[in-house]
């Protein structure tokens, strides 16, 4: 229950970010809504592992270890 919680934070606060810089055309927290997406794989991750859906967590882990290495250079 919390980590749908956590998801639909994370989703609505990517989606203000997201429409944040549409109406604006500010692009300069993009690094920001990408690392809150990164959050939300690895939120979307530790379900799926809950789950036991073994391909699907380690698929959306490894998007969100990319996304960080991303992040960082």
């Amino acid at each position: 229950m919390i980590l749908l919680i956590v998801r639909v934070v994370l989703a609505l606060i990517i989606a203000s970010f997201a429409v944040y810089g549409l109406i604006t055309e500010d692009f300069s927290y993009q690094a920001y809504m990408i690392f809150f997406l990164g959050l939300l794989m690895l939120v979307i991750a530790i379900e799926a592992f809950k789950k036991g859906q073994k391909v699907a967590g380690s698929f959306a882990f490894a998007v969100f270890i990319f996304i960080v290495v991303a992040l960082l250079t």
